[in-house]
């Protein structure tokens, strides 16, 4: 039986090869990528990053920005690694095949974003590596705050991108490890729907908490929100 080919994901800067990676481009990491603050960062760090793409959004918004990107998995290695050759910033763009638990570096960074897996309380799929990039045995909620808490700045920062039912575990996690949630914004799949999603910045420093909200489509499909056109126009080649 023939492997189904993916076509390449064109962004306005940059493409994403994703012929490997078991979890291909999707919704969830675009807005990371587009949401997260990462001016003012001189290293930033992408856990799992898969094919790349979060990595690639933060060499695109910050030109003077040293973007580290880990990843345990061997296809997405694959993918990242011609992605970043290919892309305008390759010199600003390192990847690293590792376990982010065993990963040691004397830098610090302003910038920590992740998009993790979540689904732990979810039937497995068969395949292996889509299994790894799904699922939080290699990589958990736990793993990425102790990480964060020893290797972020005094003023850096944690993104995330989690379902809304993980948010009050998630905050008694990262508070364990010191950190405090200062900014957080739920996503609405369609106006009239629920969040389903969280996008979640953390800091060693207490402030106001900030929140927000943002709906990706009005009622018909496709039918994108300004709120998210807006977002993500930089990088979709339809906005």
């Amino acid at each position: 039986m023939n492997k189904k080919s993916h076509k390449p994901f064109r962004f306005k800067h940059f493409s994403i090869y994703q012929e490997f990676a078991a979890m291909k481009i999707g919704t969830d990491g675009i807005l990371l990528g587009a949401w997260v603050n990462c001016q003012n960062c001189t290293y930033i760090l992408d856990i799992g990053t898969g094919t790349g793409v979060i990595a690639l959004m933060m060499a695109q918004r910050n030109e003077n920005a040293s973007i580290d990107a880990i990843e345990i998995d061997e296809n997405s290695i694959k993918d990242a690694s011609m992605n970043f050759n290919n892309s305008t910033w390759s010199n600003r763009l390192n990847l690293i095949h590792h376990d982010v638990t065993s990963f040691r570096t004397a830098k610090n960074y302003d910038l920590i974003v992740c998009n993790p897996p979540f689904f732990n309380n979810s039937l497995k799929p068969n395949d292996n590596s889509r299994a790894l990039a799904r699922h939080n045995d290699k990589l958990n909620i736990t793993e990425i705050a102790k990480f964060s808490t020893q290797k972020i700045s005094d003023k850096g920062r944690v993104c995330l991108i989690l379902p809304i039912s993980s948010l009050e575990e998630v905050k008694l996690i990262f508070a364990k490890f010191q950190l405090e949630l200062i900014r957080i914004c739920f996503v609405k799949p369609k106006p009239h729907k629920q969040p389903h999603r969280i996008l979640l910045e953390f800091g060693k420093q207490k402030q106001s908490l900030q929140k927000e909200t943002i709906t990706i489509e009005n009622e018909g499909r496709h039918n994108y929100t300004e709120d998210y056109k807006n977002l993500t126009r930089e990088f979709y080649t339809i906005f």
